[in-house]
C-alpha cells in the first residue's frame, strides 16, 4: 500500500462527521440491505436533503446502473462497497459542490478521496495503476475507485471545457476546483509528482491561451 494512501486519518478532527461514519459503515457491514441504509443516511446528512430525496436519488443511481441493487445475486458485498467508493466520487461529489463553497470542497475532498482508498482489499495503488481495464476508469479488477479518480483528474486538465456554463459564471472557482483536484489525487499518490506537474502546466498553458492570462 503506498504510504500517502496511508495517511486518511492523520489530518486531525474531520471536517464531515457524516463521512466518518459512512466509512466506518463501509469497513463493518456485511449486508447489502444495511449498507443501502447507510448510503442513504450518508446522502441526507451530508447533501442535507430529507429522507424522502436521498431515498429517491439512491434510487437514481440503482436504475442507471452506478449501485447495483440488493436483490442481484451476482454482486457481492465487497464488490458493492466498491461501488459505494466510486459513488462517492462521481455521485456524491458534483452534488457536494452545488452546495458547498471550494474550502469546504477542499476539506471534503481530502477526506472523501481517503474513504475511497481505505479499507479497500481489492484496489491497491501499486497494482492498479500499472493494470488495465476495459476502459480507462478500470483495472484488472473492473471498476477501480483509483482509475476513477487519475481519469478525472487528467480529464480536467487536459481538457478543460471553458465554454461551459459553470466557466461562464466563474471561471475563477472552476480553476480553483481543478487545483483542488490535483493536490489531493497527486496527495494520495494517484497521481505521481512528474505528472501532477505535467497536468498542472498543460492546464495553465490552456487557461492563458482562452483568458489571456492567469488571473487571480
Amino acid at each position: 500500500m503506498n504510504e500517502r494512501q496511508s495517511s486518511y486519518g492523520e489530518y486531525g478532527q474531520s471536517s464531515s462527521p457524516v463521512l466518518d461514519v459512512f466509512r466506518r459503515n463501509l469497513n463493518t457491514l456485511t449486508n447489502e440491505i444495511s449498507l443501502g441504509m447507510a448510503f442513504q443516511e450518508y446522502i441526507r446528512d451530508e447533501l442535507h436533503v430529507d429522507e424522502i430525496e436521498a431515498d429517491m436519488l439512491h434510487q437514481q443511481m440503482q436504475q442507471k446502473g452506478i449501485l447495483s441493487e440488493a436483490s442481484d445475486l451476482d454482486v457481492g458485498c465487497e464488490e458493492l462497497k466498491n461501488e459505494y467508493r466510486i459513488a462517492l466520487f462521481t455521485q456524491i461529489r458534483p452534488r457536494y459542490l452545488l452546495r458547498h463553497t471550494t474550502d469546504e470542497y477542499d476539506e471534503w475532498l481530502q477526506e472523501a478521496i481517503g474513504v475511497m482508498l481505505a479499507d479497500n482489499s481489492h484496489h491497491d495503488l501499486d497494482i492498479c495503476l500499472r493494470t488495465n481495464g476495459r476502459d480507462a476508469t478500470e483495472c484488472e479488477q473492473g471498476q477501480c475507485p483509483i482509475r476513477v479518480i487519475e481519469d478525472e483528474t487528467t480529464r480536467v486538465h487536459m481538457g478543460p471545457d471553458f465554454i461551459s456554463l459553470e466557466y461562464i459564471i466563474d471561471e475563477h472557482r472552476m480553476r480553483r476546483q481543478a487545483e483542488i483536484l490535483l493536490t489531493h489525487a497527486s496527495s494520495y499518490g494517484v497521481i505521481s509528482d512528474r505528472y501532477a506537474y505535467s497536468l498542472k502546466m498543460n492546464y495553465r498553458m490552456q487557461w492563458k491561451n482562452y483568458f489571456g492570462s492567469l488571473r487571480g
